[in-house]
């Protein structure tokens, strides 16, 4: 508020008393609404840390459903086919993208999250690491989400969506990350029953190969792979991590790492290419879903 020169104030006081000073016109202006956390309890997972591994994305996307039932229940929620369909995994990092539209009577906000997890192995838990919430306009154009008056013809609580969304990533798990219902370290010491060295291993149809598990000392999730009985005349792809049969994939020293839903076998380093000079090395690796493990 600007300060009144004290003699200005006087002759406000004394002279004009009867008729009363005016009022700054700011003192009248209500104050903007400040974005809130709203509660999540009616959501399918009152938080990200509750959603099964296999679940992380799917979630995602539901928490965004569950928004639009509790808080937005005029308008219309959608997805771009892309949403989920880009998930990554960069050693224990994963990314999942998630692109979702509100609209209503002919009115749209589009936003763009993408999410960056990093398995904590002290915790035994995914925990988000960086996230983007953003408004997308058009082609790159992808600002962070920032509410605009305007978006209240959709609904007002999209006031409240960024923080909601926020407070719901970032609460602390209570306990290991379950996958396929089983809490992480019973699935590992699930596969390791059913596929590790005292086992006949698992047997693949297509590519037609069995193997066993043999874990490192250091942990159980990860180790060597121990080739059975390999025949690949029938596949497709005509080799395996760079191996077209059962002596190679024997003698390549291939590896194995559970990576959370999935196992992913990993082959020796094969130079390809070189980047400004420097050789570029890649690892062929392929990928084994366990959902046929889940409880049930």
């Amino acid at each position: 508020m600007r300060e009144i020169p004290r003699f200005a104030a006087y002759f406000c006081l004394a002279l004009l008393a009867p008729l009363g000073c005016a009022k700054n016109k700011d003192e009248d202006a209500p104050e903007a609404p400040q974005p809130r956390v709203l509660s999540l309890a009616a959501f399918y997972a009152p938080t990200y840390a509750d959603l099964p591994w296999e679940e992380k994305c799917s979630g995602t996307m539901q928490f965004f459903k569950d928004f639009q039932k509790e808080y937005l229940p005029d308008s219309e929620v959608s997805f771009s086919d892309r949403t989920c369909k880009r998930e990554l995994e960069v050693e224990d990092t994963y990314i999942n993208v998630i692109e979702v539209a509100y609209s209503r009577n002919g009115q749209k906000l589009n936003l763009e999250t993408h999410l960056q997890a990093v398995f904590d192995s002290r915790k035994l838990n995914l925990i988000p690491d960086q996230v983007t919430f953003n408004r997308r306009i058009s082609g790159n154009d992808l600002p962070v989400f920032r509410y605009d008056p305007v978006d209240a013809n959709i609904g007002s609580n999209l006031l409240n969506i960024a923080e909601t969304f926020d407070a719901w990533l970032n609460k602390e798990p209570d306990g290991p990350i379950k996958i396929y219902g089983y809490p992480y370290p019973e699935f590992l010491a699930l596969i390791q029953e059913r596929f590790g060295p005292e086992s006949t291993g698992l047997e693949l149809t297509s590519p037609k190969v069995t193997f066993k598990l043999i874990p490192s000392s250091e942990n159980a999730g990860s180790g060597t792979v121990e080739f059975t009985s390999a025949d690949l005349s029938t596949y497709p792809a005509g080799t395996l991590l760079g191996c077209s049969d059962l002596p190679c994939l024997q003698a390549s020293g291939i590896t194995f790492k559970v990576a959370g839903p999935s196992l992913a076998l990993v082959g020796p380093a094969t130079e390809e290419g070189s980047d400004n000079g420097i050789p570029v090395k890649v690892r062929p690796g392929f990928r084994v879903y366990l959902d046929f493990l889940k409880k049930r």
